[in-house]
């Protein structure tokens, strides 16, 4: 998988590129995403911290959650299964 956009990957891109590229079975996957989630999570908690207590970030801030959003409905949602996980903050 190489990067050609910014965009994060599609779902069936990644989850593909787990069970091929990286011989995962597909719980492995599964938990894999997960754990995506759970950092991307982690991480926008502690940028709506650092937003509360820095004004001059607050619309960078805001747009950085935006873009993280989208991207983690394009990788982890599956039109299966719904979405993996995003944790609400």
């Amino acid at each position: 998988m190489t990067l050609q956009s910014k965009n994060w990957p599609k779902h069936r891109l990644l989850y593909n590129f787990g069970r091929i590229a990286c011989g995962l079975s597909e719980a492995q996957v599964a938990q894999s995403l997960e754990r995506v989630a759970e950092g991307v999570s982690q991480a926008a908690a502690e940028l709506r911290e650092h937003m509360n207590s820095t004004d001059s970030f607050t619309d960078m801030g805001s747009k950085m959650l935006r873009a993280w959003d989208r991207g983690m409905m394009r990788s982890l949602l599956d039109d299966k299964r719904g979405r993996v996980s995003l944790a609400k903050g």
